[in-house]
């Protein structure tokens, strides 16, 4: 016997087993990024204070010991018993709640529980887990749900079962819990005395005892079903109606619950072979808890160890993950229902999707971020009839896709013929791990032969050993998979002549799209035209106008001189009135008027004379400047004194 022996309830990976180890870590790496979770590393331990905070005093974790220690500081610390509560101090210290939600991380991490003397339990294990924070949308819980079931599919653990169940929100959770206390305590004497201890506290930890007559007690007591309030109760049926449509092999059963304090309404497990693989549910209080902002979140995590014991053998090599190929964007609940189970094909079948769920807080998000090829959109009133929308994002094209059409034709774009499509079946699972398996076969063997071709490339003995192996595989390969192959030669060249006539579908409907383009392009180009011939018809009729009304304008100021000309003749003939008497012809009228004296007496006849001008004193001036006296009995008369041109 060693001198040393591995401490109580650890454990030795030894050679042997770290393939199967590998491949578990290599599928949990592979299928999260698919998924759209991103991974994340928080230390081992951390303040005794975190856990005790997070978990509450009587969650059973305390009771079974918190491995803690104090550093050379005084410093209270402990070794992380589950890897949530540290990345939800990682998630507040470091500020993620600036990213865009929903956080979406998945970790793989030893967790420490010291444990009771003599108890017979891993004192260390590992976790397999992920965390979306920052949503409460019921899709998102049927995501998380969603690739746990992936998980066990590609480990090939098809016989699994999804228990689920709700534990209600604050309000219902209280009244629940004052019912179960009261059945238990009328109920005390057939309680196990550690359930005698904690009933009152947390009521639930009897529903998860294992021993006999609590768990026959568990079978008849009241559920929580009939208190759930309306927003809780319509959380839990959506979840309920996603998984249906996703056809995983869900029960309720009201006694799955957890001894950890901070979960809220779905809680679910995978359990294989009556062992429980893994534990989740949302706990949208503990961020709170942890001294954040209320933050809703969900998670699931595996035990690895339980995982080795049901694995009898090794699973094949994972593929390499996908691309991001495909982003779904409903625009509310029942477009959401029609994109959900859309998308867990997708990702079934290897290929990179992620849904939108920006739609249930109200905000939209309009711009595409990310390295996506497409972008599927379903208005909600089409939900259930009209089209979706394919949107081709390198290329920049769109595609209206008939409901009932939608997901052969996304099948199709994203490489996976329609005769290859799976329902969703066990059979379906199997026939395309079967799939995998001899791609990864034919990986194998062609890294073997390169890595033989640079290592011993002039070596005979070389030679020999690349064929033998080559030929012990492809042997027992071909052995195994000939009949299988043979009958699908028909079936390969049928999905050709499909492949064939769909590119040439397709060829034939953008050269009509690029016809469409060019005729769309011409009318525009015409309808310009013409829009420039109106616009210089209009400028030459107002330069017209223009002119015209110049023109008005003239001969409204020549009819107005006109006018003043005529009222000036008018007044002429009162002139002419007045020198009647003095015999003026017509062909006097019309000369100057001025003043004449008629010097009668003065002898001989009367003679006229231009009259003077007059002084300042207003008496008139004779030519010499002389003013002319206004006696002598000369009487001064108005007389036409001709111009020069006419004497």
């Amino acid at each position: 016997m060693a001198r040393y022996q591995a401490v109580r309830g650890t454990f030795d990976v030894l050679p042997d087993q770290m393939p199967r180890w590998h491949n578990i870590e290599g599928t949990a790496r592979d299928l999260a990024p698919r998924f759209g979770y991103r991974e994340i590393r928080t230390p081992l331990f951390e303040d005794a204070d975190l856990f005790t905070r997070g978990m509450g005093v009587m969650s059973g974790l305390i009771e079974k010991e918190l491995w803690t220690f104090k550093d050379k500081f005084g410093q209270k610390l402990a070794l992380r018993t589950d890897a949530t509560t540290g990345v939800i101090r990682a998630y507040q210290q470091n500020k993620l709640y600036n990213n865009n939600l929903p956080l979406k991380v998945f970790y793989l991490a030893p967790v420490f529980l010291l444990g009771k003397e003599g108890e017979q339990r891993s004192r260390q294990s590992h976790q397999f887990g992920f965390e979306a924070i920052g949503s409460d949308n019921p899709a998102l819980d049927a995501e998380v749900i969603a690739l746990a079931a992936a998980f066990c599919e590609e480990l090939g653990l098809d016989d699994y079962k999804i228990k689920l169940n709700s534990l209600g929100g604050k309000d219902c959770r209280q009244e629940y819990q004052k019912k179960l206390r009261d059945y238990f305590s009328s109920n005390n004497s057939q309680l196990c005395e550690t359930c005698k201890r904690k009933y009152k506290a947390n009521p639930d930890w009897v529903l998860s005892c294992e021993e006999k007559s609590c768990k026959s007690l568990s079978q008849v007591a009241p559920t929580i079903y009939g208190m759930l309030t309306n927003d809780a109760r319509a959380n839990f049926q959506a979840l309920r109606e996603y998984l249906e449509e996703m056809e995983l092999p869900v029960e309720l059963d009201p006694r799955v619950v957890r001894d950890s304090e901070y979960y809220n309404d779905s809680v679910f497990l995978i359990e294989y072979q009556g062992k429980t693989l893994g534990f989740g549910g949302r706990y949208d209080s503990l961020v709170e808890k942890l001294g954040g902002k209320s933050t809703p979140a969900v998670g699931f995590a595996f035990a690895l160890e339980e995982l080795m014991e049901v694995l009898k053998e090794a699973p094949q090599e994972a593929e390499d993950p996908a691309n991001f190929d495909f982003l779904l964007r409903p625009e509310g609940p029942e477009s959401a229902k029609l994109l959900v189970p859309l998308l867990y094909t997708l990702r079934q079948r290897g290929i990179s999707a992620e849904l939108d769920y920006s739609y249930s807080n109200g905000r939209r998000r309009e711009r595409v971020r990310g390295g996506w090829s497409y972008l599927v959109t379903l208005d909600e009133s089409n939900a259930f009839r009209g089209t979706a929308v394919l949107k081709d994002l390198e290329e920049n094209t769109d595609e209206k896709v008939p409901v009932q059409r939608l997901r052969n034709r996304v099948l199709h774009v994203a490489g996976v013929s329609s005769d290859e499509e799976r329902d969703g079946s066990k059979s379906g699972r199997k026939k395309l791990r079967r799939t995998r398996r001899r791609s990864e076969d034919d990986k194998r063997d062609d890294r073997d032969n390169s890595s033989d071709d640079d290592s011993e490339s002039g070596s005979s003995r070389s030679r020999r050993t690349r064929k033998s192996r080559r030929g012990r595989k492809s042997e027992d390969r071909d052995n195994k998979n000939q009949g299988r192959r043979d009958g699908n030669e028909p079936k390969k060249e049928e999905e050709a002549k499909s492949k064939g006539r769909d590119r040439d579908r397709d060829k034939d409907r953008d050269r009509d799209r690029d016809r469409e383009r060019d005729r769309d392009r011409d009318r525009d180009r015409d309808r310009d035209r013409d829009r420039d011939r109106d616009r210089d018809r209009d400028k030459d009729r107002d330069r017209d106008n223009d002119r015209d009304g110049e023109k008005r304008s003239k001969a409204s100021r020549k009819k107005k001189s006109s006018r003043d000309k005529s009222k000036d003749r008018e007044k002429r003939p009162e002139r002419a009135d007045r020198n009647e008497g003095s015999g003026e012809s017509e062909k006097d009228q019309g000369k100057a008027l001025v003043p004449a004296f008629n010097l009668g007496g003065l002898g001989g006849g009367d003679t006229v004379v231009k009259a003077p001008a007059r002084s300042k004193s207003g008496s008139p001036k004779p030519p010499g400047g002389t003013p002319v006296p206004a006696s002598g009995g000369g009487s001064l008369n108005w007389s036409i004194i001709p111009d020069k041109e006419d004497s």
